[in-house]
């Protein structure tokens, strides 16, 4: 008999690189391997999203810069990406998946002192 090939579906997410799938007796509904992998990177990337804007969000919290609505700006936008990775993971968790733990390196923005330079790397994420 010829075994089945398991054909991996293309997709455009990010895929995890270091995922490695559970071997047990944990029971996945109609979860496929490429999914649980994509889940896995995009809420990794969310995670760090939201790391990144919770870092801005304190910098512009400093006393020599003090700006509170801009902070207010990137804290609210900081929480809705980590309760979207939280939902992923959620699902992830429903369905029989597993996450693998990343390091999130730590954001690269401590020279940002204005608004512009701020916004700019919000959105070249």
């Amino acid at each position: 008999m010829a075994e089945l090939s398991v054909k991996r579906l293309k997709t455009s997410l990010p895929i995890c690189k270091i995922h490695r799938p559970f071997v047990g007796s944990r029971v996945k509904q109609n979860l496929p391997a490429v999914v649980e992998e994509s889940l896995c990177g995009v809420s990794t990337m969310l995670m760090e999203v939201a790391y990144r804007l919770d870092a801005l969000a304190n910098i512009f919290e400093q006393d020599d810069i003090a700006l509170p609505r801009v902070a207010a700006f990137f804290h609210e936008h900081s929480e809705q990406e980590q309760a979207q990775a939280e939902a992923m993971l959620d699902y992830l968790s429903d369905r029989g998946g597993q996450y693998c733990n990343k390091d999130i390196q730590r954001p690269g923005c401590e020279e940002v002192c204005a608004v512009i330079p701020a916004l700019e790397l919000m959105l070249g994420q």
